[in-house]
Parts: structure tokens; C-alpha cells; sequence
């Protein structure tokens, strides 16, 4: 299995951190994975010392002709079976070809920028239910929440909230 995951992503957010655990998790699985990321060092930092080899790009706007063309030209090199791409811009930018286009929602967004994907995901029940309503076919919307760390944190005590011990939080 060849995958491409495209995120253009901001800063910070909660699509960007789950997109690096699920990178990070299907290269342990022995998934193999083209990667492409906004420029942000410390992301790329993280994948390179979990073995994978990110491509940055700038991800710009409407004036922005250089990322699709790395896109495509990169992609079509991979050969990959599915692209995945994550949220408007990168799903609006991942090229078309001979694979699986598969695009990742983790919000109400408008659908003008899935238009070329084959199935789409959202990260709740609801987002799924909304895709449906806005026309997709079932049968090609898919539900995947966001995996959660199960560490387990100490309780806060409610002085640091200037809490009595009686009153709920």
C-alpha cells in the first residue's frame, strides 16, 4: 500500500497534531507514505526523527502555481494507491490521477474543494451527516474521530482555581 497524505495546515490545531500521529502510527505499521506539509520546521522535525521524509511546500493562495505543480509531479512519481488530503487547501491542491482521492474534514466546510476527491471523512458523526445532507453518497463518507492519548493526567487542585472542595468544576 503507497499513501500520499497532502495538510497544508496552520500553526497549530487539532488536524495537525492528529495528522502526526496518524503519519507517525501507519509508518510503524509499515505503510508506505509520501508526505507533504505548509513549511513549519518543528513539524518536519518530528517526522524526520520518525523516519519519514516530509516535502514542504508553500501552500499559498490563489497566485500560488508552484505547490500543484510539486504536487503533481511528485505524486505521479509515487505512484501512490490513495491521496489523502487534509482540509480545504490541500484537498483544493492534491492532484488527480490513477489512485483513490480521499479528503479529510474535521469541520462544516464548504464542499467546492472536495470536488475531485472519491470519498470523503469526517472526524465526527456530525460532519459525516452533514456531508451526506450536502449530496454525498453514503456509501462514500466515512467517519474516523481523532485518536486521543490515553495518558492519564493527575487531578488539578481546586485551590488553583480558587475553588472550594465543595463546589463542582
Amino acid at each position: 500500500m503507497r499513501v500520499t497524505q497532502i495538510i497544508a495546515g496552520a500553526e497549530y490545531g487539532g488536524a495537525e497534531t492528529f495528522f502526526i500521529r496518524l503519519v507517525i502510527a501507519l509508518h510503524r505499521a509499515g505503510i508506505n507514505q509520501q508526505v507533504f506539509i505548509r513549511h513549519h520546521p518543528e513539524r518536519a522535525d518530528i517526522l524526520r526523527l520518525n523516519g519519514l521524509k516530509p516535502i514542504e511546500a508553500k501552500f499559498g493562495g490563489a497566485l500560488d502555481f508552484k505547490t500543484p505543480r510539486l504536487l503533481e509531479r511528485e505524486v505521479r512519481k509515487f505512484s501512490p494507491d490513495i491521496v489523502l488530503s487534509w482540509m480545504n487547501r490541500a484537498s483544493n491542491m492534491a492532484p488527480v490521477g490513477d489512485f483513490l482521492r480521499v479528503g479529510r474534514l474535521g469541520g462544516y466546510y464548504d464542499l467546492k474543494y472536495y470536488k475531485k476527491c472519491d470519498h470523503l471523512i469526517g472526524n465526527t458523526e456530525n460532519i459525516t451527516e452533514y456531508l451526506v445532507g450536502e449530496g454525498w453518497p453514503a456509501e462514500k463518507v466515512h467517519y474516523l474521530p481523532n485518536f486521543v492519548t490515553q495518558a492519564a493526567a493527575s487531578s488539578t487542585p481546586r485551590q488553583a482555581f480558587f475553588t472550594p472542595e465543595t463546589v463542582p468544576l
